[in-house]
């Protein structure tokens, strides 16, 4: 049996967690719309109409991404939760790579 060199293990791995990243993604966005919003995304949407420097709740880039992704997107619970799942995505690339 041939030993894989380093680069090609860093390919196919990182091959690999791009697609389970990718996959990941690609099942929030097309599960996203099954519901409403929620509390908080209700929060978050008044906030992002209404754009200040800091919130007691969170950063003042959360807002401003909402506002983005609904200017994008549209105003619906899918064009609110594109973000969330691109980073959601990146999480599980990220954590995937470390954990290799």
């Amino acid at each position: 049996m041939q030993k894989q060199g380093w680069r090609e293990r860093l390919t196919s791995d990182t091959g690999l967690l791009v697609l389970v990243a990718l996959a990941s993604f690609l099942v929030h966005m097309l599960l996203n719309n099954r519901y409403g919003f929620h509390r908080d995304e209700l929060a978050m949407v008044d906030y992002s109409r209404r754009l200040a420097w800091g919130y007691v709740e969170f950063p003042p880039l959360t807002p401003f991404l909402v506002r983005t992704a609904m200017t994008i997107f549209g105003d619906s619970p899918w064009g609110a939760r594109v973000f969330s799942s691109l980073g959601q995505a990146v999480i599980v690339l990220l954590v995937g790579l470390m954990a290799r």
